[in-house]
């Protein structure tokens, strides 16, 4: 009975939440955590009827304490998916971008290619470090379905590094599982289906949604982890796990 007269907000919170919470996420504003956690809670409190705050929260740290501990510096850089594009470049990292729905613009340290990866010219072997935060999971699920989107996604990542160099990336993590159009949940297995072949992987973090935070958790738990599902006409849903992966080029 309410449902008609709260649509048309939810409608308005989505649109605000698009137009600014996200964009804080990207940039990273300092003292930011705070409003993240709160407007998270919020927009998910009025929108999908559950607490819940998104991975960001957990995954722009860990990148960013990850890039200052591997010591780069003003290496090349290629970043898979826009999160922290704008504030990468502004640190001096000379960065490629590909993304599909990209919003930034390209200047002196920064090239954007609004492309899915598997359209994208890519310079081979030419890049230090690659960052892909929750974006693998959606290739070959959104847009043009491809069941190896994903496989192929880190072999076009591989072939574009430097040998040696870095690759640092986040996906949904738990009991796996596909959400038609919008993206993958991957288990171990599945994991390292992906990375295997291309990748050594060197640390492996994972994370999980209590109801209240996102908590440290091992391998075990972390398997264990579901989706969060809601009406797909409104929002599909969101992963209660989460893997974190810092990985070479073989």
């Amino acid at each position: 009975m309410m449902e008609p007269v709260f649509a048309p907000f939810e409608k308005f919170l989505l649109a605000v939440d698009k137009r600014t919470f996200y964009r804080w996420l990207r940039r990273d504003y300092p003292g930011s955590g705070l409003l993240r956690y709160v407007g998270g809670c919020l927009f998910w409190l009025a929108y999908a009827r559950r607490p819940y705050v998104g991975t960001r929260v957990v995954e722009i740290p860990w990148l960013m304490s990850r890039l200052k501990s591997a010591s780069i510096r003003k290496e090349k850089m290629l970043v898979v998916g826009d999160v922290v594009t704008r504030k990468l470049a502004d640190m001096g990292y000379d960065v490629d971008l590909v993304d599909m729905d990209a919003e930034v613009v390209s200047d002196s340290h920064l090239r954007v290619q609004k492309l899915d990866i598997r359209q994208a010219k890519l310079p081979q072997g030419v890049f230090d470090v690659v960052v892909s935060i929750s974006t693998l999971e959606h290739v070959g699920v959104q847009g043009v379905e491809f069941a190896d989107g994903d496989r192929l996604a880190a072999k076009l990542i591989y072939d574009a590094m430097k040998p040696g160099g870095l690759f640092l990336v986040t996906v949904p993590f738990g009991k796996p599982y596909t959400v038609k159009g919008f993206t993958r949940i991957y288990d171990l297995k599945g994991l390292h289906n992906i990375l295997d072949d291309c990748f050594t992987v060197e640390e492996e973090t994972f994370y999980v949604w209590s109801g209240f935070s996102w908590k440290r958790a091992n391998l075990e738990t972390a398997q264990k982890a579901g989706f969060l599902a809601n009406n797909p006409d409104r929002y599909p849903g969101q992963n209660l796990g989460l893997a974190l992966v810092m990985a070479r080029k073989k």
